[in-house]
C-alpha cells in the first residue's frame, strides 16, 4: 500500500426498481432472511 493518503473522487447513484419477483422471494423464503434485509433497511435507508 502507499503510505501516502491521496483520497480520489469517487461516483454514486442508485435507482429505485420496481419488485421483480426474485428479491420478494429471498425476502420472505426464511424467517431470518426477512430479519435480515429489515435489519440493513433500518440501518442504511
Amino acid at each position: 500500500p502507499n503510505p501516502r493518503y491521496a483520497p480520489k473522487p469517487i461516483g454514486l447513484s442508485w435507482h429505485k426498481v420496481e419488485s421483480d419477483g426474485i428479491s420478494v422471494l429471498c425476502r420472505t423464503s426464511r424467517p431470518e432472511n426477512g430479519r435480515g434485509f429489515h435489519n440493513t433497511e433500518r440501518l442504511f435507508i
